[in-house]
């Protein structure tokens, strides 16, 4: 690269701009663009580096005359292509230096944050390709970074713990949380946010249930401790659906109608939320000094179908 530009630039020093476009018809934006940085780091002179940072001013000023926007530059330099290795890579650098010229030229507003957002299409992705990077040294500043800019927006946004759980795309499929590593992003999140709602604090397992419902969360949750991937966490937070549910001083005859025991999905007594009830009951009569049983319940929603 450094002695071509070499080369055609001593043939026509009065066409530096066209070059541009001649190396961008011929290899496209992101080679060009890619193979400028390196070319630039490399360079053995002087002359030869303000030539090709020449060039790279050249390639910028060349969108932004094409009314290219930021977005489009996500793309054109192909960045979902490299994965999480593109936070190191000279792509996030050119991604960079035209976003500062658009800004400055156009009087916009952009943030790195808000350009990998839309390129990933929402913050489920995204969070995806930063928690990756979080575990590479040559990526890890960068990627933490922009975490906790993401946590900031979301936390001056005032989001609930709900708003984050949809937009990490953990909202149409409760099996899915158990498994996804954007869990722990909500997680997180949920632990800044009380940390500064005392007045409103909240949890994972209220977040799942106030959005799936408890009836959802438990059934789910019994079948997914049957499964030894995710034994340990459906366990955990088995515990903690029950322990919310006696902290909120819940009767047991107020958890029954919550689990929707005998729906459409299961037979009354094959539920697995059947086993879910007999344990609020055994803890609830322990911490309570109660007296109920798990026939209890059902006799009552047995009366009131019948008189109703």
């Amino acid at each position: 690269m450094e002695n071509y530009v070499k080369n055609l630039n001593s043939k026509n020093r009065n066409s530096k701009a066209s070059m541009i476009g001649v190396f961008t018809t011929h290899y496209g934006d992101e080679a060009v663009a890619s193979a400028l940085v390196a070319a630039e780091k490399n360079a053995k002179t002087t002359e030869a580096a303000n030539t090709i940072k020449q060039l790279r001013k050249d390639q910028l000023s060349a969108w932004l005359t094409s009314k290219v926007s930021i977005d489009d530059v996500f793309h054109l330099l192909k960045f979902r292509d490299d994965g999480y290795a593109v936070l190191a890579s000279s792509k996030m650098e050119v991604l960079d230096d035209y976003m500062r010229l658009f800004n400055r030229e156009k009087s916009g507003h952009e943030t790195l944050l808000d350009v990998l957002t839309k390129g990933y299409v929402g913050e489920g992705y995204l969070t995806k390709v930063l928690e990756r990077g979080k575990k590479d040294a040559s990526t890890s500043e960068l990627a933490t970074a922009l975490e906790n800019a993401l946590f900031n927006k979301w936390s001056v946004e005032n989001l609930r713990s709900e708003d984050v759980l949809k937009k990490l795309g953990l909202g149409r499929d409760m099996k899915k949380v158990l498994f996804d590593s954007n869990r722990d992003i909500l997680t997180r999140y949920i632990s800044m946010y009380n940390a500064k709602n005392a007045e409103s604090m909240t949890s994972l397992i209220q977040t799942l249930s106030t959005h799936y419902g408890d009836g959802i969360v438990a059934g789910t949750l019994v079948i997914a401790s049957w499964d030894k991937n995710t034994e340990t966490l459906a366990r955990q937070l088995r515990s903690d659906q029950l322990t919310e549910w006696l902290t909120s001083q819940t009767s047991v005859a107020e958890v029954f109608p919550r689990l929707k025991l005998g729906d459409d999905r299961y037979p009354d007594l094959i539920d697995p939320k059947v086993e879910v009830l007999d344990d609020y009951i055994k803890l609830f009569n322990r911490e309570k000094s109660g007296q109920e049983t798990c026939s209890m319940p059902l006799q009552r929603a047995s009366v009131e179908t019948t008189f109703f």
